[in-house]
Order: C-alpha cells, then sequence, then structure tokens
C-alpha cells in the first residue's frame, strides 16, 4: 500500500518501478557473480576452500540470482513489460 501511495504522489507509474527494480535486481546479481567468479579464478584450488572467505560469496551471489525469480525470468518480465506484453 506504502509503495502504491508513493507512485500516486509522484505520478509514476507503478509498473515502470517494478521493472527498474527487476533490472537493477538482474544487473547487481550478475555483477556479483561475475567478480566472484574472478576472484576464485585467482585463487585457483583455495577459492573452492571454506578456509577462505571467497567460496562463500560465491554461493552468496549465485543465491542472489535465484531468490526472487531466476534472472532468466526477470529479464523476460522486463523485456514484456517493454513492449507491452501481456
Amino acid at each position: 500500500m506504502t509503495f502504491s501511495l508513493s507512485c500516486c504522489l509522484f505520478g509514476i507509474q507503478e509498473r515502470a518501478l517494478h521493472h527498474g527494480s527487476f533490472m537493477a535486481k538482474c544487473f547487481a546479481s550478475d555483477i556479483s557473480m561475475d567478480v566472484t567468479t574472478e576472484a576464485v579464478k585467482i585463487r585457483g584450488g583455495y577459492g573452492d576452500t571454506k578456509d577462505y572467505p571467497v567460496e562463500r560469496h560465491i554461493r552468496d551471489a549465485k543465491v542472489l540470482q535465484i531468490v526472487e525469480g531466476t534472472n532468466k525470468i526477470q529479464r523476460n518480465v522486463v523485456a514484456r513489460g517493454l513492449l507491452n506484453i501481456r
């Protein structure tokens, strides 16, 4: 309700804000996965051991991609919204 009220107050369409948040979520989770993958490559065999925090970071990055719907589904939702397809 607060979200809808703020959209009305600022004259912003609620759908536009949803698509913006979907795009931001996809971008952030993809970048975090890319960065942690590179960190594992730099560490070599030590990147997969629980002795280093990189292992936890790559698990967290993967969870970010999955949590609120996979990035592939999010991209489809945004594309449908931009093309006005329901």
